[in-house]
């Protein structure tokens, strides 16, 4: 790295620390990003936040540019670019920020995983991968392994060895025979596919085992220790893929799970949380809106969004009926994007602010993401 690279990323983090204490002082903050990102990867530590295009908004684009796959790593606390990754030449599927902070991953649609160094924005390591997939993608705490979707109609999960760059274990639905398969999935039928095919992953606290949801609501768990078994079923979904869950949750314990589940029927709508141990799913409050959902790292606190009418919504899990309401719409931004494309929702500083994607200011053609005051 040149001097003056040195020079500029260690300005930056000192203005990092300067502006912490400001937070609380502003309900709103903006961090200005470039080209159309609004899809982000935030930090353990919530320092730092990358932002890249989302593919729904180039989908007819056959040559993609530098800016189109670019990701951009930003300070969450002053909205300073400190980097522009630019060597990847497809968009990002997913990726995640390294224990340490100093590695950012990134899946590409091309099939590539690059491995950035945050000390001078150059990729470190390339490893190709599959092509198409790739999302999401866990950083494991030891810093050597990864954990990513796969390809095909049963969503395999994959476990990566970083130092070597190669697959160490393969996770998915097995039977006894191809026929076995046929039968199980209705003749490969969308129908039958939908009770395996996954749409969102969540590792536990424990980094031990990890969850799948799919098209159809079926919840699975999986056993890292155990590559070669098949998952155990912790709730049963529908015929159809309806697509009820999007994002969901581990409570910090490692004990239950908590997720926003929206069903044609508005009775039903709503965040659930799952005993894993009983199966016992609870209704803990009714949203009949389609959004997005987060849960604070404490466990103790719930958001979902409103996007027709650009507003947040805070509840303790605690005290479900309590709700309070932040609206974005005050400030004049929009949503750009459904939040089931999107993580739109992240808490950071133990859950003291949320940052939010997915908005955009309705006068101004860039894109925003706000880090947001949490309601106390």
């Amino acid at each position: 790295m040149s001097i003056s690279r040195w020079v500029r990323f260690a300005l930056l983090s000192l203005m990092l620390l300067a502006a912490g204490s400001t937070l609380a002082q502003q309900p709103f903050k903006s961090i200005s990003v470039q080209g159309k990102g609004v899809n982000m990867i935030v930090s353990r530590d919530g320092r730092y936040l990358a932002t890249f295009d989302t593919l729904v908004l180039h989908i007819e684009e056959t040559q993609p540019t530098a800016a189109m796959t670019a990701v951009r790593v930003y300070a969450v606390d002053t909205g300073q670019l400190l980097w522009e990754l630019t060597d990847a030449t497809d968009f990002v599927m997913d990726g995640a920020f390294s224990p340490d902070n100093r590695t950012l991953v990134t899946y590409h649609q091309n099939g590539f995983i690059y491995l950035w160094d945050m000390r001078n924005g150059e990729p470190s390591q390339i490893i190709p991968a599959i092509e198409g997939v790739g999302q999401p993608v866990f950083y494991f705490s030891d810093g050597q392994r990864l954990l990513t979707r796969g390809g095909n109609f049963f969503s395999p999960h994959l476990l990566w060895n970083l130092d070597s760059g190669a697959i160490t274990a393969v996770f998915t639905h097995r039977f006894d025979s191809r026929a076995v398969m046929m039968q199980a999935t209705d003749g490969m039928r969308v129908e039958g596919t939908s009770k395996y095919n996954s749409v969102a992953t969540v590792l536990s606290p424990d980094e031990t085992h990890f969850i799948t949801v799919t098209q159809s609501g079926y919840i699975w768990d999986w056993d890292l220790a155990e590559p070669a078994q098949n998952p155990t079923m912790l709730r049963q979904g529908t015929e159809m893929p309806d697509f009820p869950i999007r994002h969901i949750y581990f409570t910090p314990d490692g004990e239950s799970l908590v997720y926003f589940a929206y069903y044609r029927d508005d009775a039903l709508s709503g965040i659930y949380r799952l005993d894993i141990a009983s199966g016992e799913e609870m209704l803990i409050h009714n949203v009949t809106t389609r959004s997005g959902f987060a849960l604070s790292p404490d466990g103790q606190r719930v958001v979902w969004g409103d996007v027709e009418n650009a507003a947040l919504s805070f509840a303790l899990l605690a005290d479900p009926d309590t709700v309070t309401t932040v609206s974005m719409a005050e400030i004049g931004v929009t949503p750009r994007l459904w939040p089931n494309q999107i993580r739109p929702f992240v808490f950071v500083n133990e859950g003291s602010h949320l940052l939010v994607s997915g908005f955009l200011d309705e006068n101004l053609d860039t894109p925003f993401i706000y880090l947001v005051d949490v309601p106390s």
